[in-house]
């Protein structure tokens, strides 16, 4: 991801050269979609269900690494877990394995660093 983010930022830099726009940062923030689940992720590295012991650590731990991507980094950056939107997710809920309270338990170690979120461009 980090090599993906530098890449992106160096051609805003030229972007900016070209246009005279400024390029404020980018939000690294994992998404889910179609086939690409958050909560797969989390339990690849923690080699448990989600909602069992050690979730809250592999979420703290994927935050961490985002934000220690050497970008410019924008908004959130930090682990969502939506379980409307991921189907592992969505599947631990069902089974009972994923609480509220457990949602925001990891939800407050995935925002733990306030930061001025400006837009992503300016001109």
């Amino acid at each position: 991801m980090g090599t993906e983010a530098r890449n992106i930022q160096e051609l805003a830099g030229r972007i900016d050269q070209d246009t005279g726009w400024t390029y404020m940062g980018i939000d690294l923030s994992p998404a889910p979609m179609k086939n690409v689940s958050i909560g797969a992720a989390l339990e690849t590295l923690t080699a448990q269900p989600v909602g069992a012991p050690g979730t809250l650590t592999g979420a703290a731990t994927i935050t961490a690494a985002i934000r220690d991507i050497q970008v410019k980094q924008t908004g959130y950056n930090g682990l969502m877990l939506p379980v409307l939107e991921d189907s592992r997710l969505a599947q631990r809920w069902s089974e009972g394995r994923l609480s509220l309270d457990a949602l925001l338990s990891y939800s407050a170690v995935c925002g733990n660093r306030p930061r001025h979120h400006p837009a992503p461009w300016r001109h």
